[in-house]
């Protein structure tokens, strides 16, 4: 090829080179330059993890519990925590119109069923359910706080003792009466069956609830209500044909709606909610509506006008004795509470508000192990410099910050912590706060 029959060719790479050369001189540097490295150097920062910081457990604000991937039924009695009850208001529906199941038909049985996860605590504990008619309408368009309750009929139409199975379908299943089975037999072909809501009209749904007649037991049952083997299933013979079965799925389409209560009567605790105290050494954190720490950092402006270069909350794990049964959270997060609405709304300290840029950067909050004098804890760290920084900046109100299991609504893990004033520092809430006067 000769001289002349390239020159295109090189031409055209020239340029592409030198457009190249002249993006990269255009682009902003995305490493920190050696001049100013330098000049931080020149200037040390100050180092400080004794400010103060003030913990107080409080009771955790209302959650919309209903139309959750996971609701949780069952008891525990944690000895170190306190008790928790939960059940599971829950629609089933039909799974298309006019529903005629046939001729001469004759009931087997009804089944009601579902598919959980592993259990939260000791499963192998016996814990027996209950299943009710409910008398009052759900609605699967509206949220429900997870202490709303439903009317239901008094008598159970179904009972089962059940402990964690070791299987992989992990099916929960309780034998419906007969006479609800025969109930629904009769509706076949007629106005009931016609479509969803004739059948819900008379067919509201289920309350599923733990008996406690003799006592607490020691695990919850996360149960799905989209899986496909989270049934209510009739099984019927019709005719000469026996072995059949029709299905009532509880779907993303159906009401659900998980209800939680937490009683608590351990003096650490209790002394905290009552308000005895403003500030304590020991906090507690819970999934599923149950407890909060609220996180005051009072004299963070007492520093004067700094440039802050790190800030990490770290929070430590309290051992209790129960901690090898109930899990601890694998992961926290922390919002804040704006009081000048005189309402309770949260703000996550990642978010575009700050400062008019959608930036996300590592919050932190997750689980991480670590060793104190040969023995494991749990520690989450937290990044705070932005919020801080704005805080010393007076471009946001000092707010209390407020510590809560991720995601409370299907999270029931719980958390006992060092405070701010824990005697022992190796578990003693500590900021580590880096900075340099402006």
């Amino acid at each position: 090829m000769t001289y002349q029959q390239m020159g295109g060719r090189g031409i055209t790479l020239a340029l592409f080179f030198i457009l190249l050369i002249l993006l990269n001189a255009c682009r902003e540097p995305t490493t920190v330059s050696n001049d100013v490295i330098g000049a931080l150097d020149q200037r040390d920062p100050v180092f400080t993890d004794t400010l103060t910081i003030e913990t107080l457990t409080q009771r955790d604000d209302s959650l919309v519990t209903s139309r959750q991937l996971l609701h949780y039924i069952g008891t525990v009695d944690d000895p170190d925590m306190g008790k928790t009850y939960a059940a599971l208001h829950a629609q089933v529906r039909l799974p298309s119109n006019n529903i005629d199941l046939g001729d001469s038909l004759s009931l087997d049985s009804l089944i009601l069923q579902f598919r959980y996860a592993r259990v939260f605590g000791d499963g192998s504990v016996p814990q027996t359910f209950k299943v009710y008619q409910l008398t009052e309408d759900m609605n699967p368009l509206e949220g429900y706080l997870e202490n709303r309750t439903f009317s239901f009929d008094p008598v159970e139409i179904g009972k089962a003792t059940v402990v964690e199975e070791t299987a992989d379908t992990n099916l929960l299943r309780i034998r419906l009466s007969d006479a609800i089975g025969q109930y629904l037999l009769d509706q076949s072909g007629g106005a009931v069956f016609e479509n969803n809501d004739a059948f819900l009209s008379t067919f509201k749904g289920l309350l599923i609830a733990p008996d406690t007649s003799n006592g607490y037991a020691k695990g919850l049952f996360p149960v799905s209500t989209v899986d496909v083997l989270s049934n209510m299933t009739l099984h019927y013979a019709s005719g000469s044909e026996d072995s059949l079965r029709f299905v009532f799925p509880i779907n993303a389409t159906s009401a659900t709606h998980g209800y939680y209560q937490h009683q608590y009567d351990q003096p650490a605790i209790a002394r905290q909610l009552n308000q005895q105290v403003s500030t304590d050494s020991i906090a507690f954190a819970q999934g599923l509506g149950g407890l909060l720490t609220q996180v005051n950092i009072p004299h963070i402006r007492t520093l004067g006008d700094i440039s802050i270069m790190k800030a990490e909350l770290v929070i430590t794990q309290r051992p209790l004795g129960s901690d090898t049964t109930y899990e601890q959270p694998p992961d926290l997060v922390i919002r804040v509470r704006d009081r000048d609405t005189m309402a309770t709304v949260f703000q996550t300290l990642f978010d575009e508000n700050y400062d008019q840029q959608q930036v996300f950067y590592d919050f932190g909050g997750n689980r991480e192990e670590t060793f104190i004098d040969g023995k494991r804890y749990y520690q989450y760290r937290f990044n705070l410099l932005r919020h801080l920084q704005f805080v010393a900046d007076n471009r946001l109100n000092n707010l209390p910050l407020l510590i809560k299991v991720l995601p409370s609504t299907t999270a029931a893990e719980r958390l006992s912590m060092g405070g701010g004033q824990h005697p022992n520092e190796n578990l003693r809430m500590k900021l580590n706060l880096f900075y340099i006067p402006k």
